[in-house]
């Protein structure tokens, strides 16, 4: 499948006589003299119309939409329930004047781009669409995340936290935010549109500022210089590292036997009982205990503060509270009007104006189709039975929550902290729910700010096959509903989802958490010959029940561990996985399934480790995690995949819950690395484990050609 970059949709200047003739409904009369109907749509009236009048269509007969050329979307089209109708609506794509049948959420940029010099730097800017004017009483412009020309995505600027005052050994974090030793943040354009990301393993938060507010060169501390950053616990140096172990039983008394050692104690790290004293700062990204609470001393050379971030709420207070590891030093800020070469943008929420440094192929901007992403949801499926969507393009959807005071605070794989404890996954360009008998067939799902597809509760009989799924800010597609583990009613459970012959590329472009594909609790199901390709996270996060265990012992057969059973994960292709966060594989699997098959897949060149990519190492490829059970693992091949922690595979032990009842019979190796001789996991129910030296054997060879989507 080659991907396709199209140019913004041409205005229509017909468009009264196009909304008449997609108004036009035509009675077609097949050979065996059955009736059915179609409609011809250019735009979203013509589609809502026809979405209406199919809706109340009484009979059996087929209903086909097609959809000419790019549509543009100012809000979701929603797809619901036909009680009347017994047949299929059909929404195909057609081309028309070179252009897709396509679904777009975007604000296109119609303003004329100007040169204009900004912080020192030659750039093009543009006065934002109006689409994004909140009204004549508001002093800001609606948000926009992403940005693309002729169909490519450009990046957000950016700055590290060095360059913006914040180190390790410097930066005072409170609850309100940072202060700083640089003056930098009071240039910024627009303070209150950046951005403070942070990365942590396998999440990564993301929290706006408020302002920012100049010290007035005031000192970072004025007591004694040996104290210690209670307020800003950071990652680094384990315990390992430590001068020496003391029983204590409150953080205060840690600092001062710290104090008592003098230079040599450089950080502390003190939990309940215990405070180990350190002898070097927390400078890496170590995960420290649970119940850990960390602390640089504060250096004997007082740096002089210059500025403050104030940071935006509830997020910045949630992450500390409630996040998978609180914010601490930003690994990085966005949207700071840093620019540091072509392909980046800033956009200035407060004056609605947007500049671009353009790639050579750009610099003609006037001449290009410049758009911001902009709907969260382009097709909204609730309720619907027999739908089938073919040779259409979904593009230019957004999430707007993380630049927002709530921001984005990552539990797993883009599950975020929504209203304190509250979980919740972001929206997706298609949204399907309470659905049945829904194929999605040869469409495109392109230039995506969020997720791209996501099939929830009492979704089933669903196909999605033969689809690319390209630039995508999130993942391809969520199987299941986060909430609905507890789910008992068959009616009410994801059931019968076939996933096949899809091309998955270029996922967690934005938010790196995101698996290449996400399921959570559903049965009788089957994954295979997808080919994914480039995902900051896993390739495939498997199950995560809301309750993961224990899987053992009485509770075993505790329905609310989840409903997961008789699916099958086979013949998929999976490469360049694990290319930014940690802690995760080419497979992750959480909790309790029955009768689940891996079997058939290629997972190669694994991301983590490798040149060119941001992640150092991988829990393992194939990654059995806490409490997973029930797991037939047969005839994997696992090839240039050797940057693991653990090794090519991992079967969770007791300390976060110990993976039971699996069973591996087959697995080919080849440059995948060694199983860690010190792993806390669970030992491995193995057989016929190959570690090949040259040509693969005849077994092997097969399921690599069999991997991937089948052609037609």
């Amino acid at each position: 499948m080659a991907v396709s970059r199209f140019p913004c949709r041409v205005r229509n200047v017909c468009r009264g006589l196009s909304l008449l003739v997609g108004l036009v409904v035509a009675l077609l009369v097949n050979a065996r003299g059955t009736a059915a109907w179609s409609v011809t749509c250019r735009d979203q009236a013509c589609l809502q119309t026809a979405v209406r009048n199919a809706s109340a269509f009484r009979g059996a007969e087929n209903i086909t939409v097609t959809v000419m050329g790019p549509v543009t979307l100012t809000s979701s089209l929603q797809l619901g329930a036909r009680p009347e109708h017994t047949g299929t609506l059909i929404f195909r794509g057609n081309e028309s004047q070179g252009k897709p049948g396509a679904f777009e959420g975007g604000h296109v940029v119609t303003a004329a781009w100007h040169p204009v010099q900004l912080l020192g730097i030659d750039l093009w800017a543009a006065r934002a669409p109006a689409s994004l004017q909140l009204g004549d009483n508001q002093t800001r412009w609606r948000a926009a995340r992403q940005l693309y020309i002729d169909g490519q995505r450009y990046s957000r600027t950016r700055s590290p936290p060095d360059a913006v005052g914040l180190t390790i050994t410097n930066a005072t974090g409170d609850a309100a935010g940072y202060a700083t030793t640089s003056t930098v943040p009071l240039a910024w354009p627009d303070p209150a549109a950046v951005e403070l990301v942070s990365d942590h393993t396998w999440v990564q938060h993301r929290c706006l500022v408020a302002n920012t507010s100049n010290l007035t060169a005031v000192s970072l501390s004025t007591s004694a210089p040996c104290t210690a950053n209670w307020s800003m616990p950071v990652l680094g140096a384990s315990p390992g590292s430590s001068l020496k172990q003391v029983p204590l039983t409150s953080y205060q008394a840690c600092q001062q036997a710290c104090c008592q050692l003098g230079a040599a104690c450089k950080a502390v790290d003190f939990r309940p009982g215990s405070c180990y004293l350190l002898d070097r700062t927390y400078d890496g990204n170590y995960s420290p205990h649970g119940a850990s609470k960390l602390a640089n001393m504060n250096p004997a050379n007082v740096p002089v503060m210059r500025s403050r971030i104030n940071m935006a709420q509830p997020c910045f207070t949630d992450v500390q509270n409630n996040g998978q590891y609180s914010m601490t030093l930003p690994s990085f800020l966005e949207n700071t009007a840093n620019f540091t070469g072509p392909g980046q943008w800033f956009y200035d929420q407060g004056k609605g104006i947007v500049y671009v440094w353009p790639l050579a192929e750009h610099v003609q901007i006037n001449s290009s189709c410049v758009v911001l992403g902009g709907l969260d949801v382009l097709v909204n499926l609730h309720g619907a039975e027999r739908v089938e969507l073919t040779n259409l393009t979904l593009a230019y959807s957004s999430w707007l929550r993380p630049s927002t005071g709530n921001g984005f605070v990552e539990r797993y794989g883009t599950i975020f902290f929504a209203n304190g404890t509250n979980l919740a996954m972001p929206p997706a360009a298609l949204q399907a729910a309470f659905v049945s008998d829904l194929n999605i067939e040869e469409c495109s799902f392109l230039h995506l700010g969020s997720w791209a597809m996501a099939v929830g509760q009492a979704v089933k009989r669903i196909r999605i096959s033969q689809n690319l799924f390209y630039d995508v800010s999130g993942g391809s597609l969520v199987l299941g509903a986060l909430n609905g583990t507890h789910e008992t009613d068959p009616q009410l459970q994801t059931a019968e989802i076939v996933v096949a012959d899809n091309v998955i590329q270029n996922m967690s472009v934005e938010y790196k958490g995101a698996p290449g594909l996400h399921s959570f609790c559903l049965r009788d199901s089957i994954i295979e010959h997808n080919r994914i390709d480039t995902v900051g996270y896993s390739g495939i996060s498997y199950n995560w029940p809301l309750r993961q265990g224990p899987t053992l012992g009485p509770n075993a057969t505790d329905p609310s561990l989840g409903f997961t059973r008789n699916n099958a994960i086979r013949n998929n292709d999976i490469a360049r996985f694990m290319t930014y966060m940690m802690d995760g594989g080419g497979i992750h699997t959480i909790g309790r399934t029955v009768n689940t098959t891996l079997s058939g897949n290629y997972f190669h060149d694994m991301g983590a480790g490798a040149p060119g990519w941001h992640s150092v190492e991988a829990q393992s490829v194939i990654y059995i995690d806490n409490w997973s059970c029930g797991y037939a693992i047969t005839n994997n091949v696992l090839e240039h995949c050797n940057a693991t922690k653990q090794g090519y595979y991992f079967f969770q032990g007791p300390s976060e819950g110990t993976a039971h009842d699996n069973v591996v019979d087959g697995l080919y190796l080849r440059d995948a690395g060694s199983i860690n001789p010190n792993t806390p996991g669970m030992p491995c129910n193995c057989s016929n484990v190959h570690d090949v030296v040259g040509p693969w054997p005849a077994t092997a060879a097969a399921i690599i050609a069999a991997a991937g989507p089948r052609r037609p």
